[in-house]
């Protein structure tokens, strides 16, 4: 449920003062109360077109393989903080 999911996230001062959960929320991206999963899709376009895009596809293809494992690590390690299995602020995989 929605409500309670909000309920168990901590706030957000404490998401960006601890490095998994800033990650995992997209840097702060996901803790949006509209659409975070939308916000946090926008925020890694934007990240992607200021970083990746100036990188040969080969570094790209390998920085996003990397991401894949370090994202698992990440979500799963911030799903148990905030004992829910899916919270909508955790917009990893949309980056």
């Amino acid at each position: 449920d929605y409500s309670q999911q909000q309920a168990m996230c901590p706030k957000p001062l404490s998401v960006l003062k601890n490095p998994v959960h800033l990650l995992a929320t997209g840097c702060g991206s996901g803790l949006s109360h509209k659409a975070p999963g939308t916000v946090g899709s926008i925020a890694a376009v934007i990240v992607h077109q200021l970083t990746l895009t100036h990188l040969p596809i080969v570094w790209q293809l390998w920085i996003i393989l990397f991401a894949f494992f370090v994202g698992i690590f990440l979500c799963g390690k911030t799903a148990a903080d905030w004992r829910s299995h899916d919270h909508s602020a955790i917009v990893w995989d949309e980056w």
